[in-house]
């Protein structure tokens, strides 16, 4: 089942992130997330509303001996107020275009997977590419005086 739900979230700022002289308070927060399951792992439990939340911190720094006062800021921290399962995959490459019916991402240029796919016992279509290749790469079963040619899928004289 999609819905909010609290978690736990990191009230820390990326870039002091795992610095021993660096130390926030309070260090985390509880906000509803989005979570839950959607029964395809094309699918997952989005948030349809989000609101920005504000959380006051102070950031102490190690001066040598114990932690002094070094700053106060508010931290910004999105909180999900609905969601939905939706698709995961909404961007697509240049060379793909979006099927929202499938949550997925087709290749454009369609004929040239129909003659790759006619050559299947040498070649095969790769979709995340969307480009025909070989089955096999012998680049290291070509004796001296020929290279692996990708066109033919084999070993082929040098010239």
């Amino acid at each position: 089942m999609c819905k909010t739900d609290i978690t736990a979230v990191s009230l820390i700022d990326e870039k002091d992130e795992g610095n021993p002289n660096i130390q926030y308070t309070p260090s985390c927060t509880r906000v509803t997330r989005c979570g839950g399951c959607c029964g395809s792992n094309l699918i997952s439990c989005q948030p349809t509303q989000v609101e920005t939340l504000n959380f006051p911190v102070k950031i102490l720094e190690y001066n040598g001996t114990h932690f002094v006062f070094k700053e106060k800021k508010n931290v910004t921290v999105p909180q999900h107020v609905a969601c939905k399962c939706d698709c995961t995959i909404k961007h697509c490459k240049p060379s793909q275009m979006y099927n929202p019916k499938g949550c997925n991402c087709i290749c454009n240029n369609t004929e040239d997977q129909y003659k790759c796919n006619a050559e299947r016992d040498t070649k095969m279509w790769d979709s995340d590419s969307c480009s025909c290749k070989c089955r096999k790469v012998e680049n290291d079963n070509c004796t001296t005086g020929s290279e692996f040619n990708n066109n033919t899928c084999g070993c082929e004289p040098t010239e």
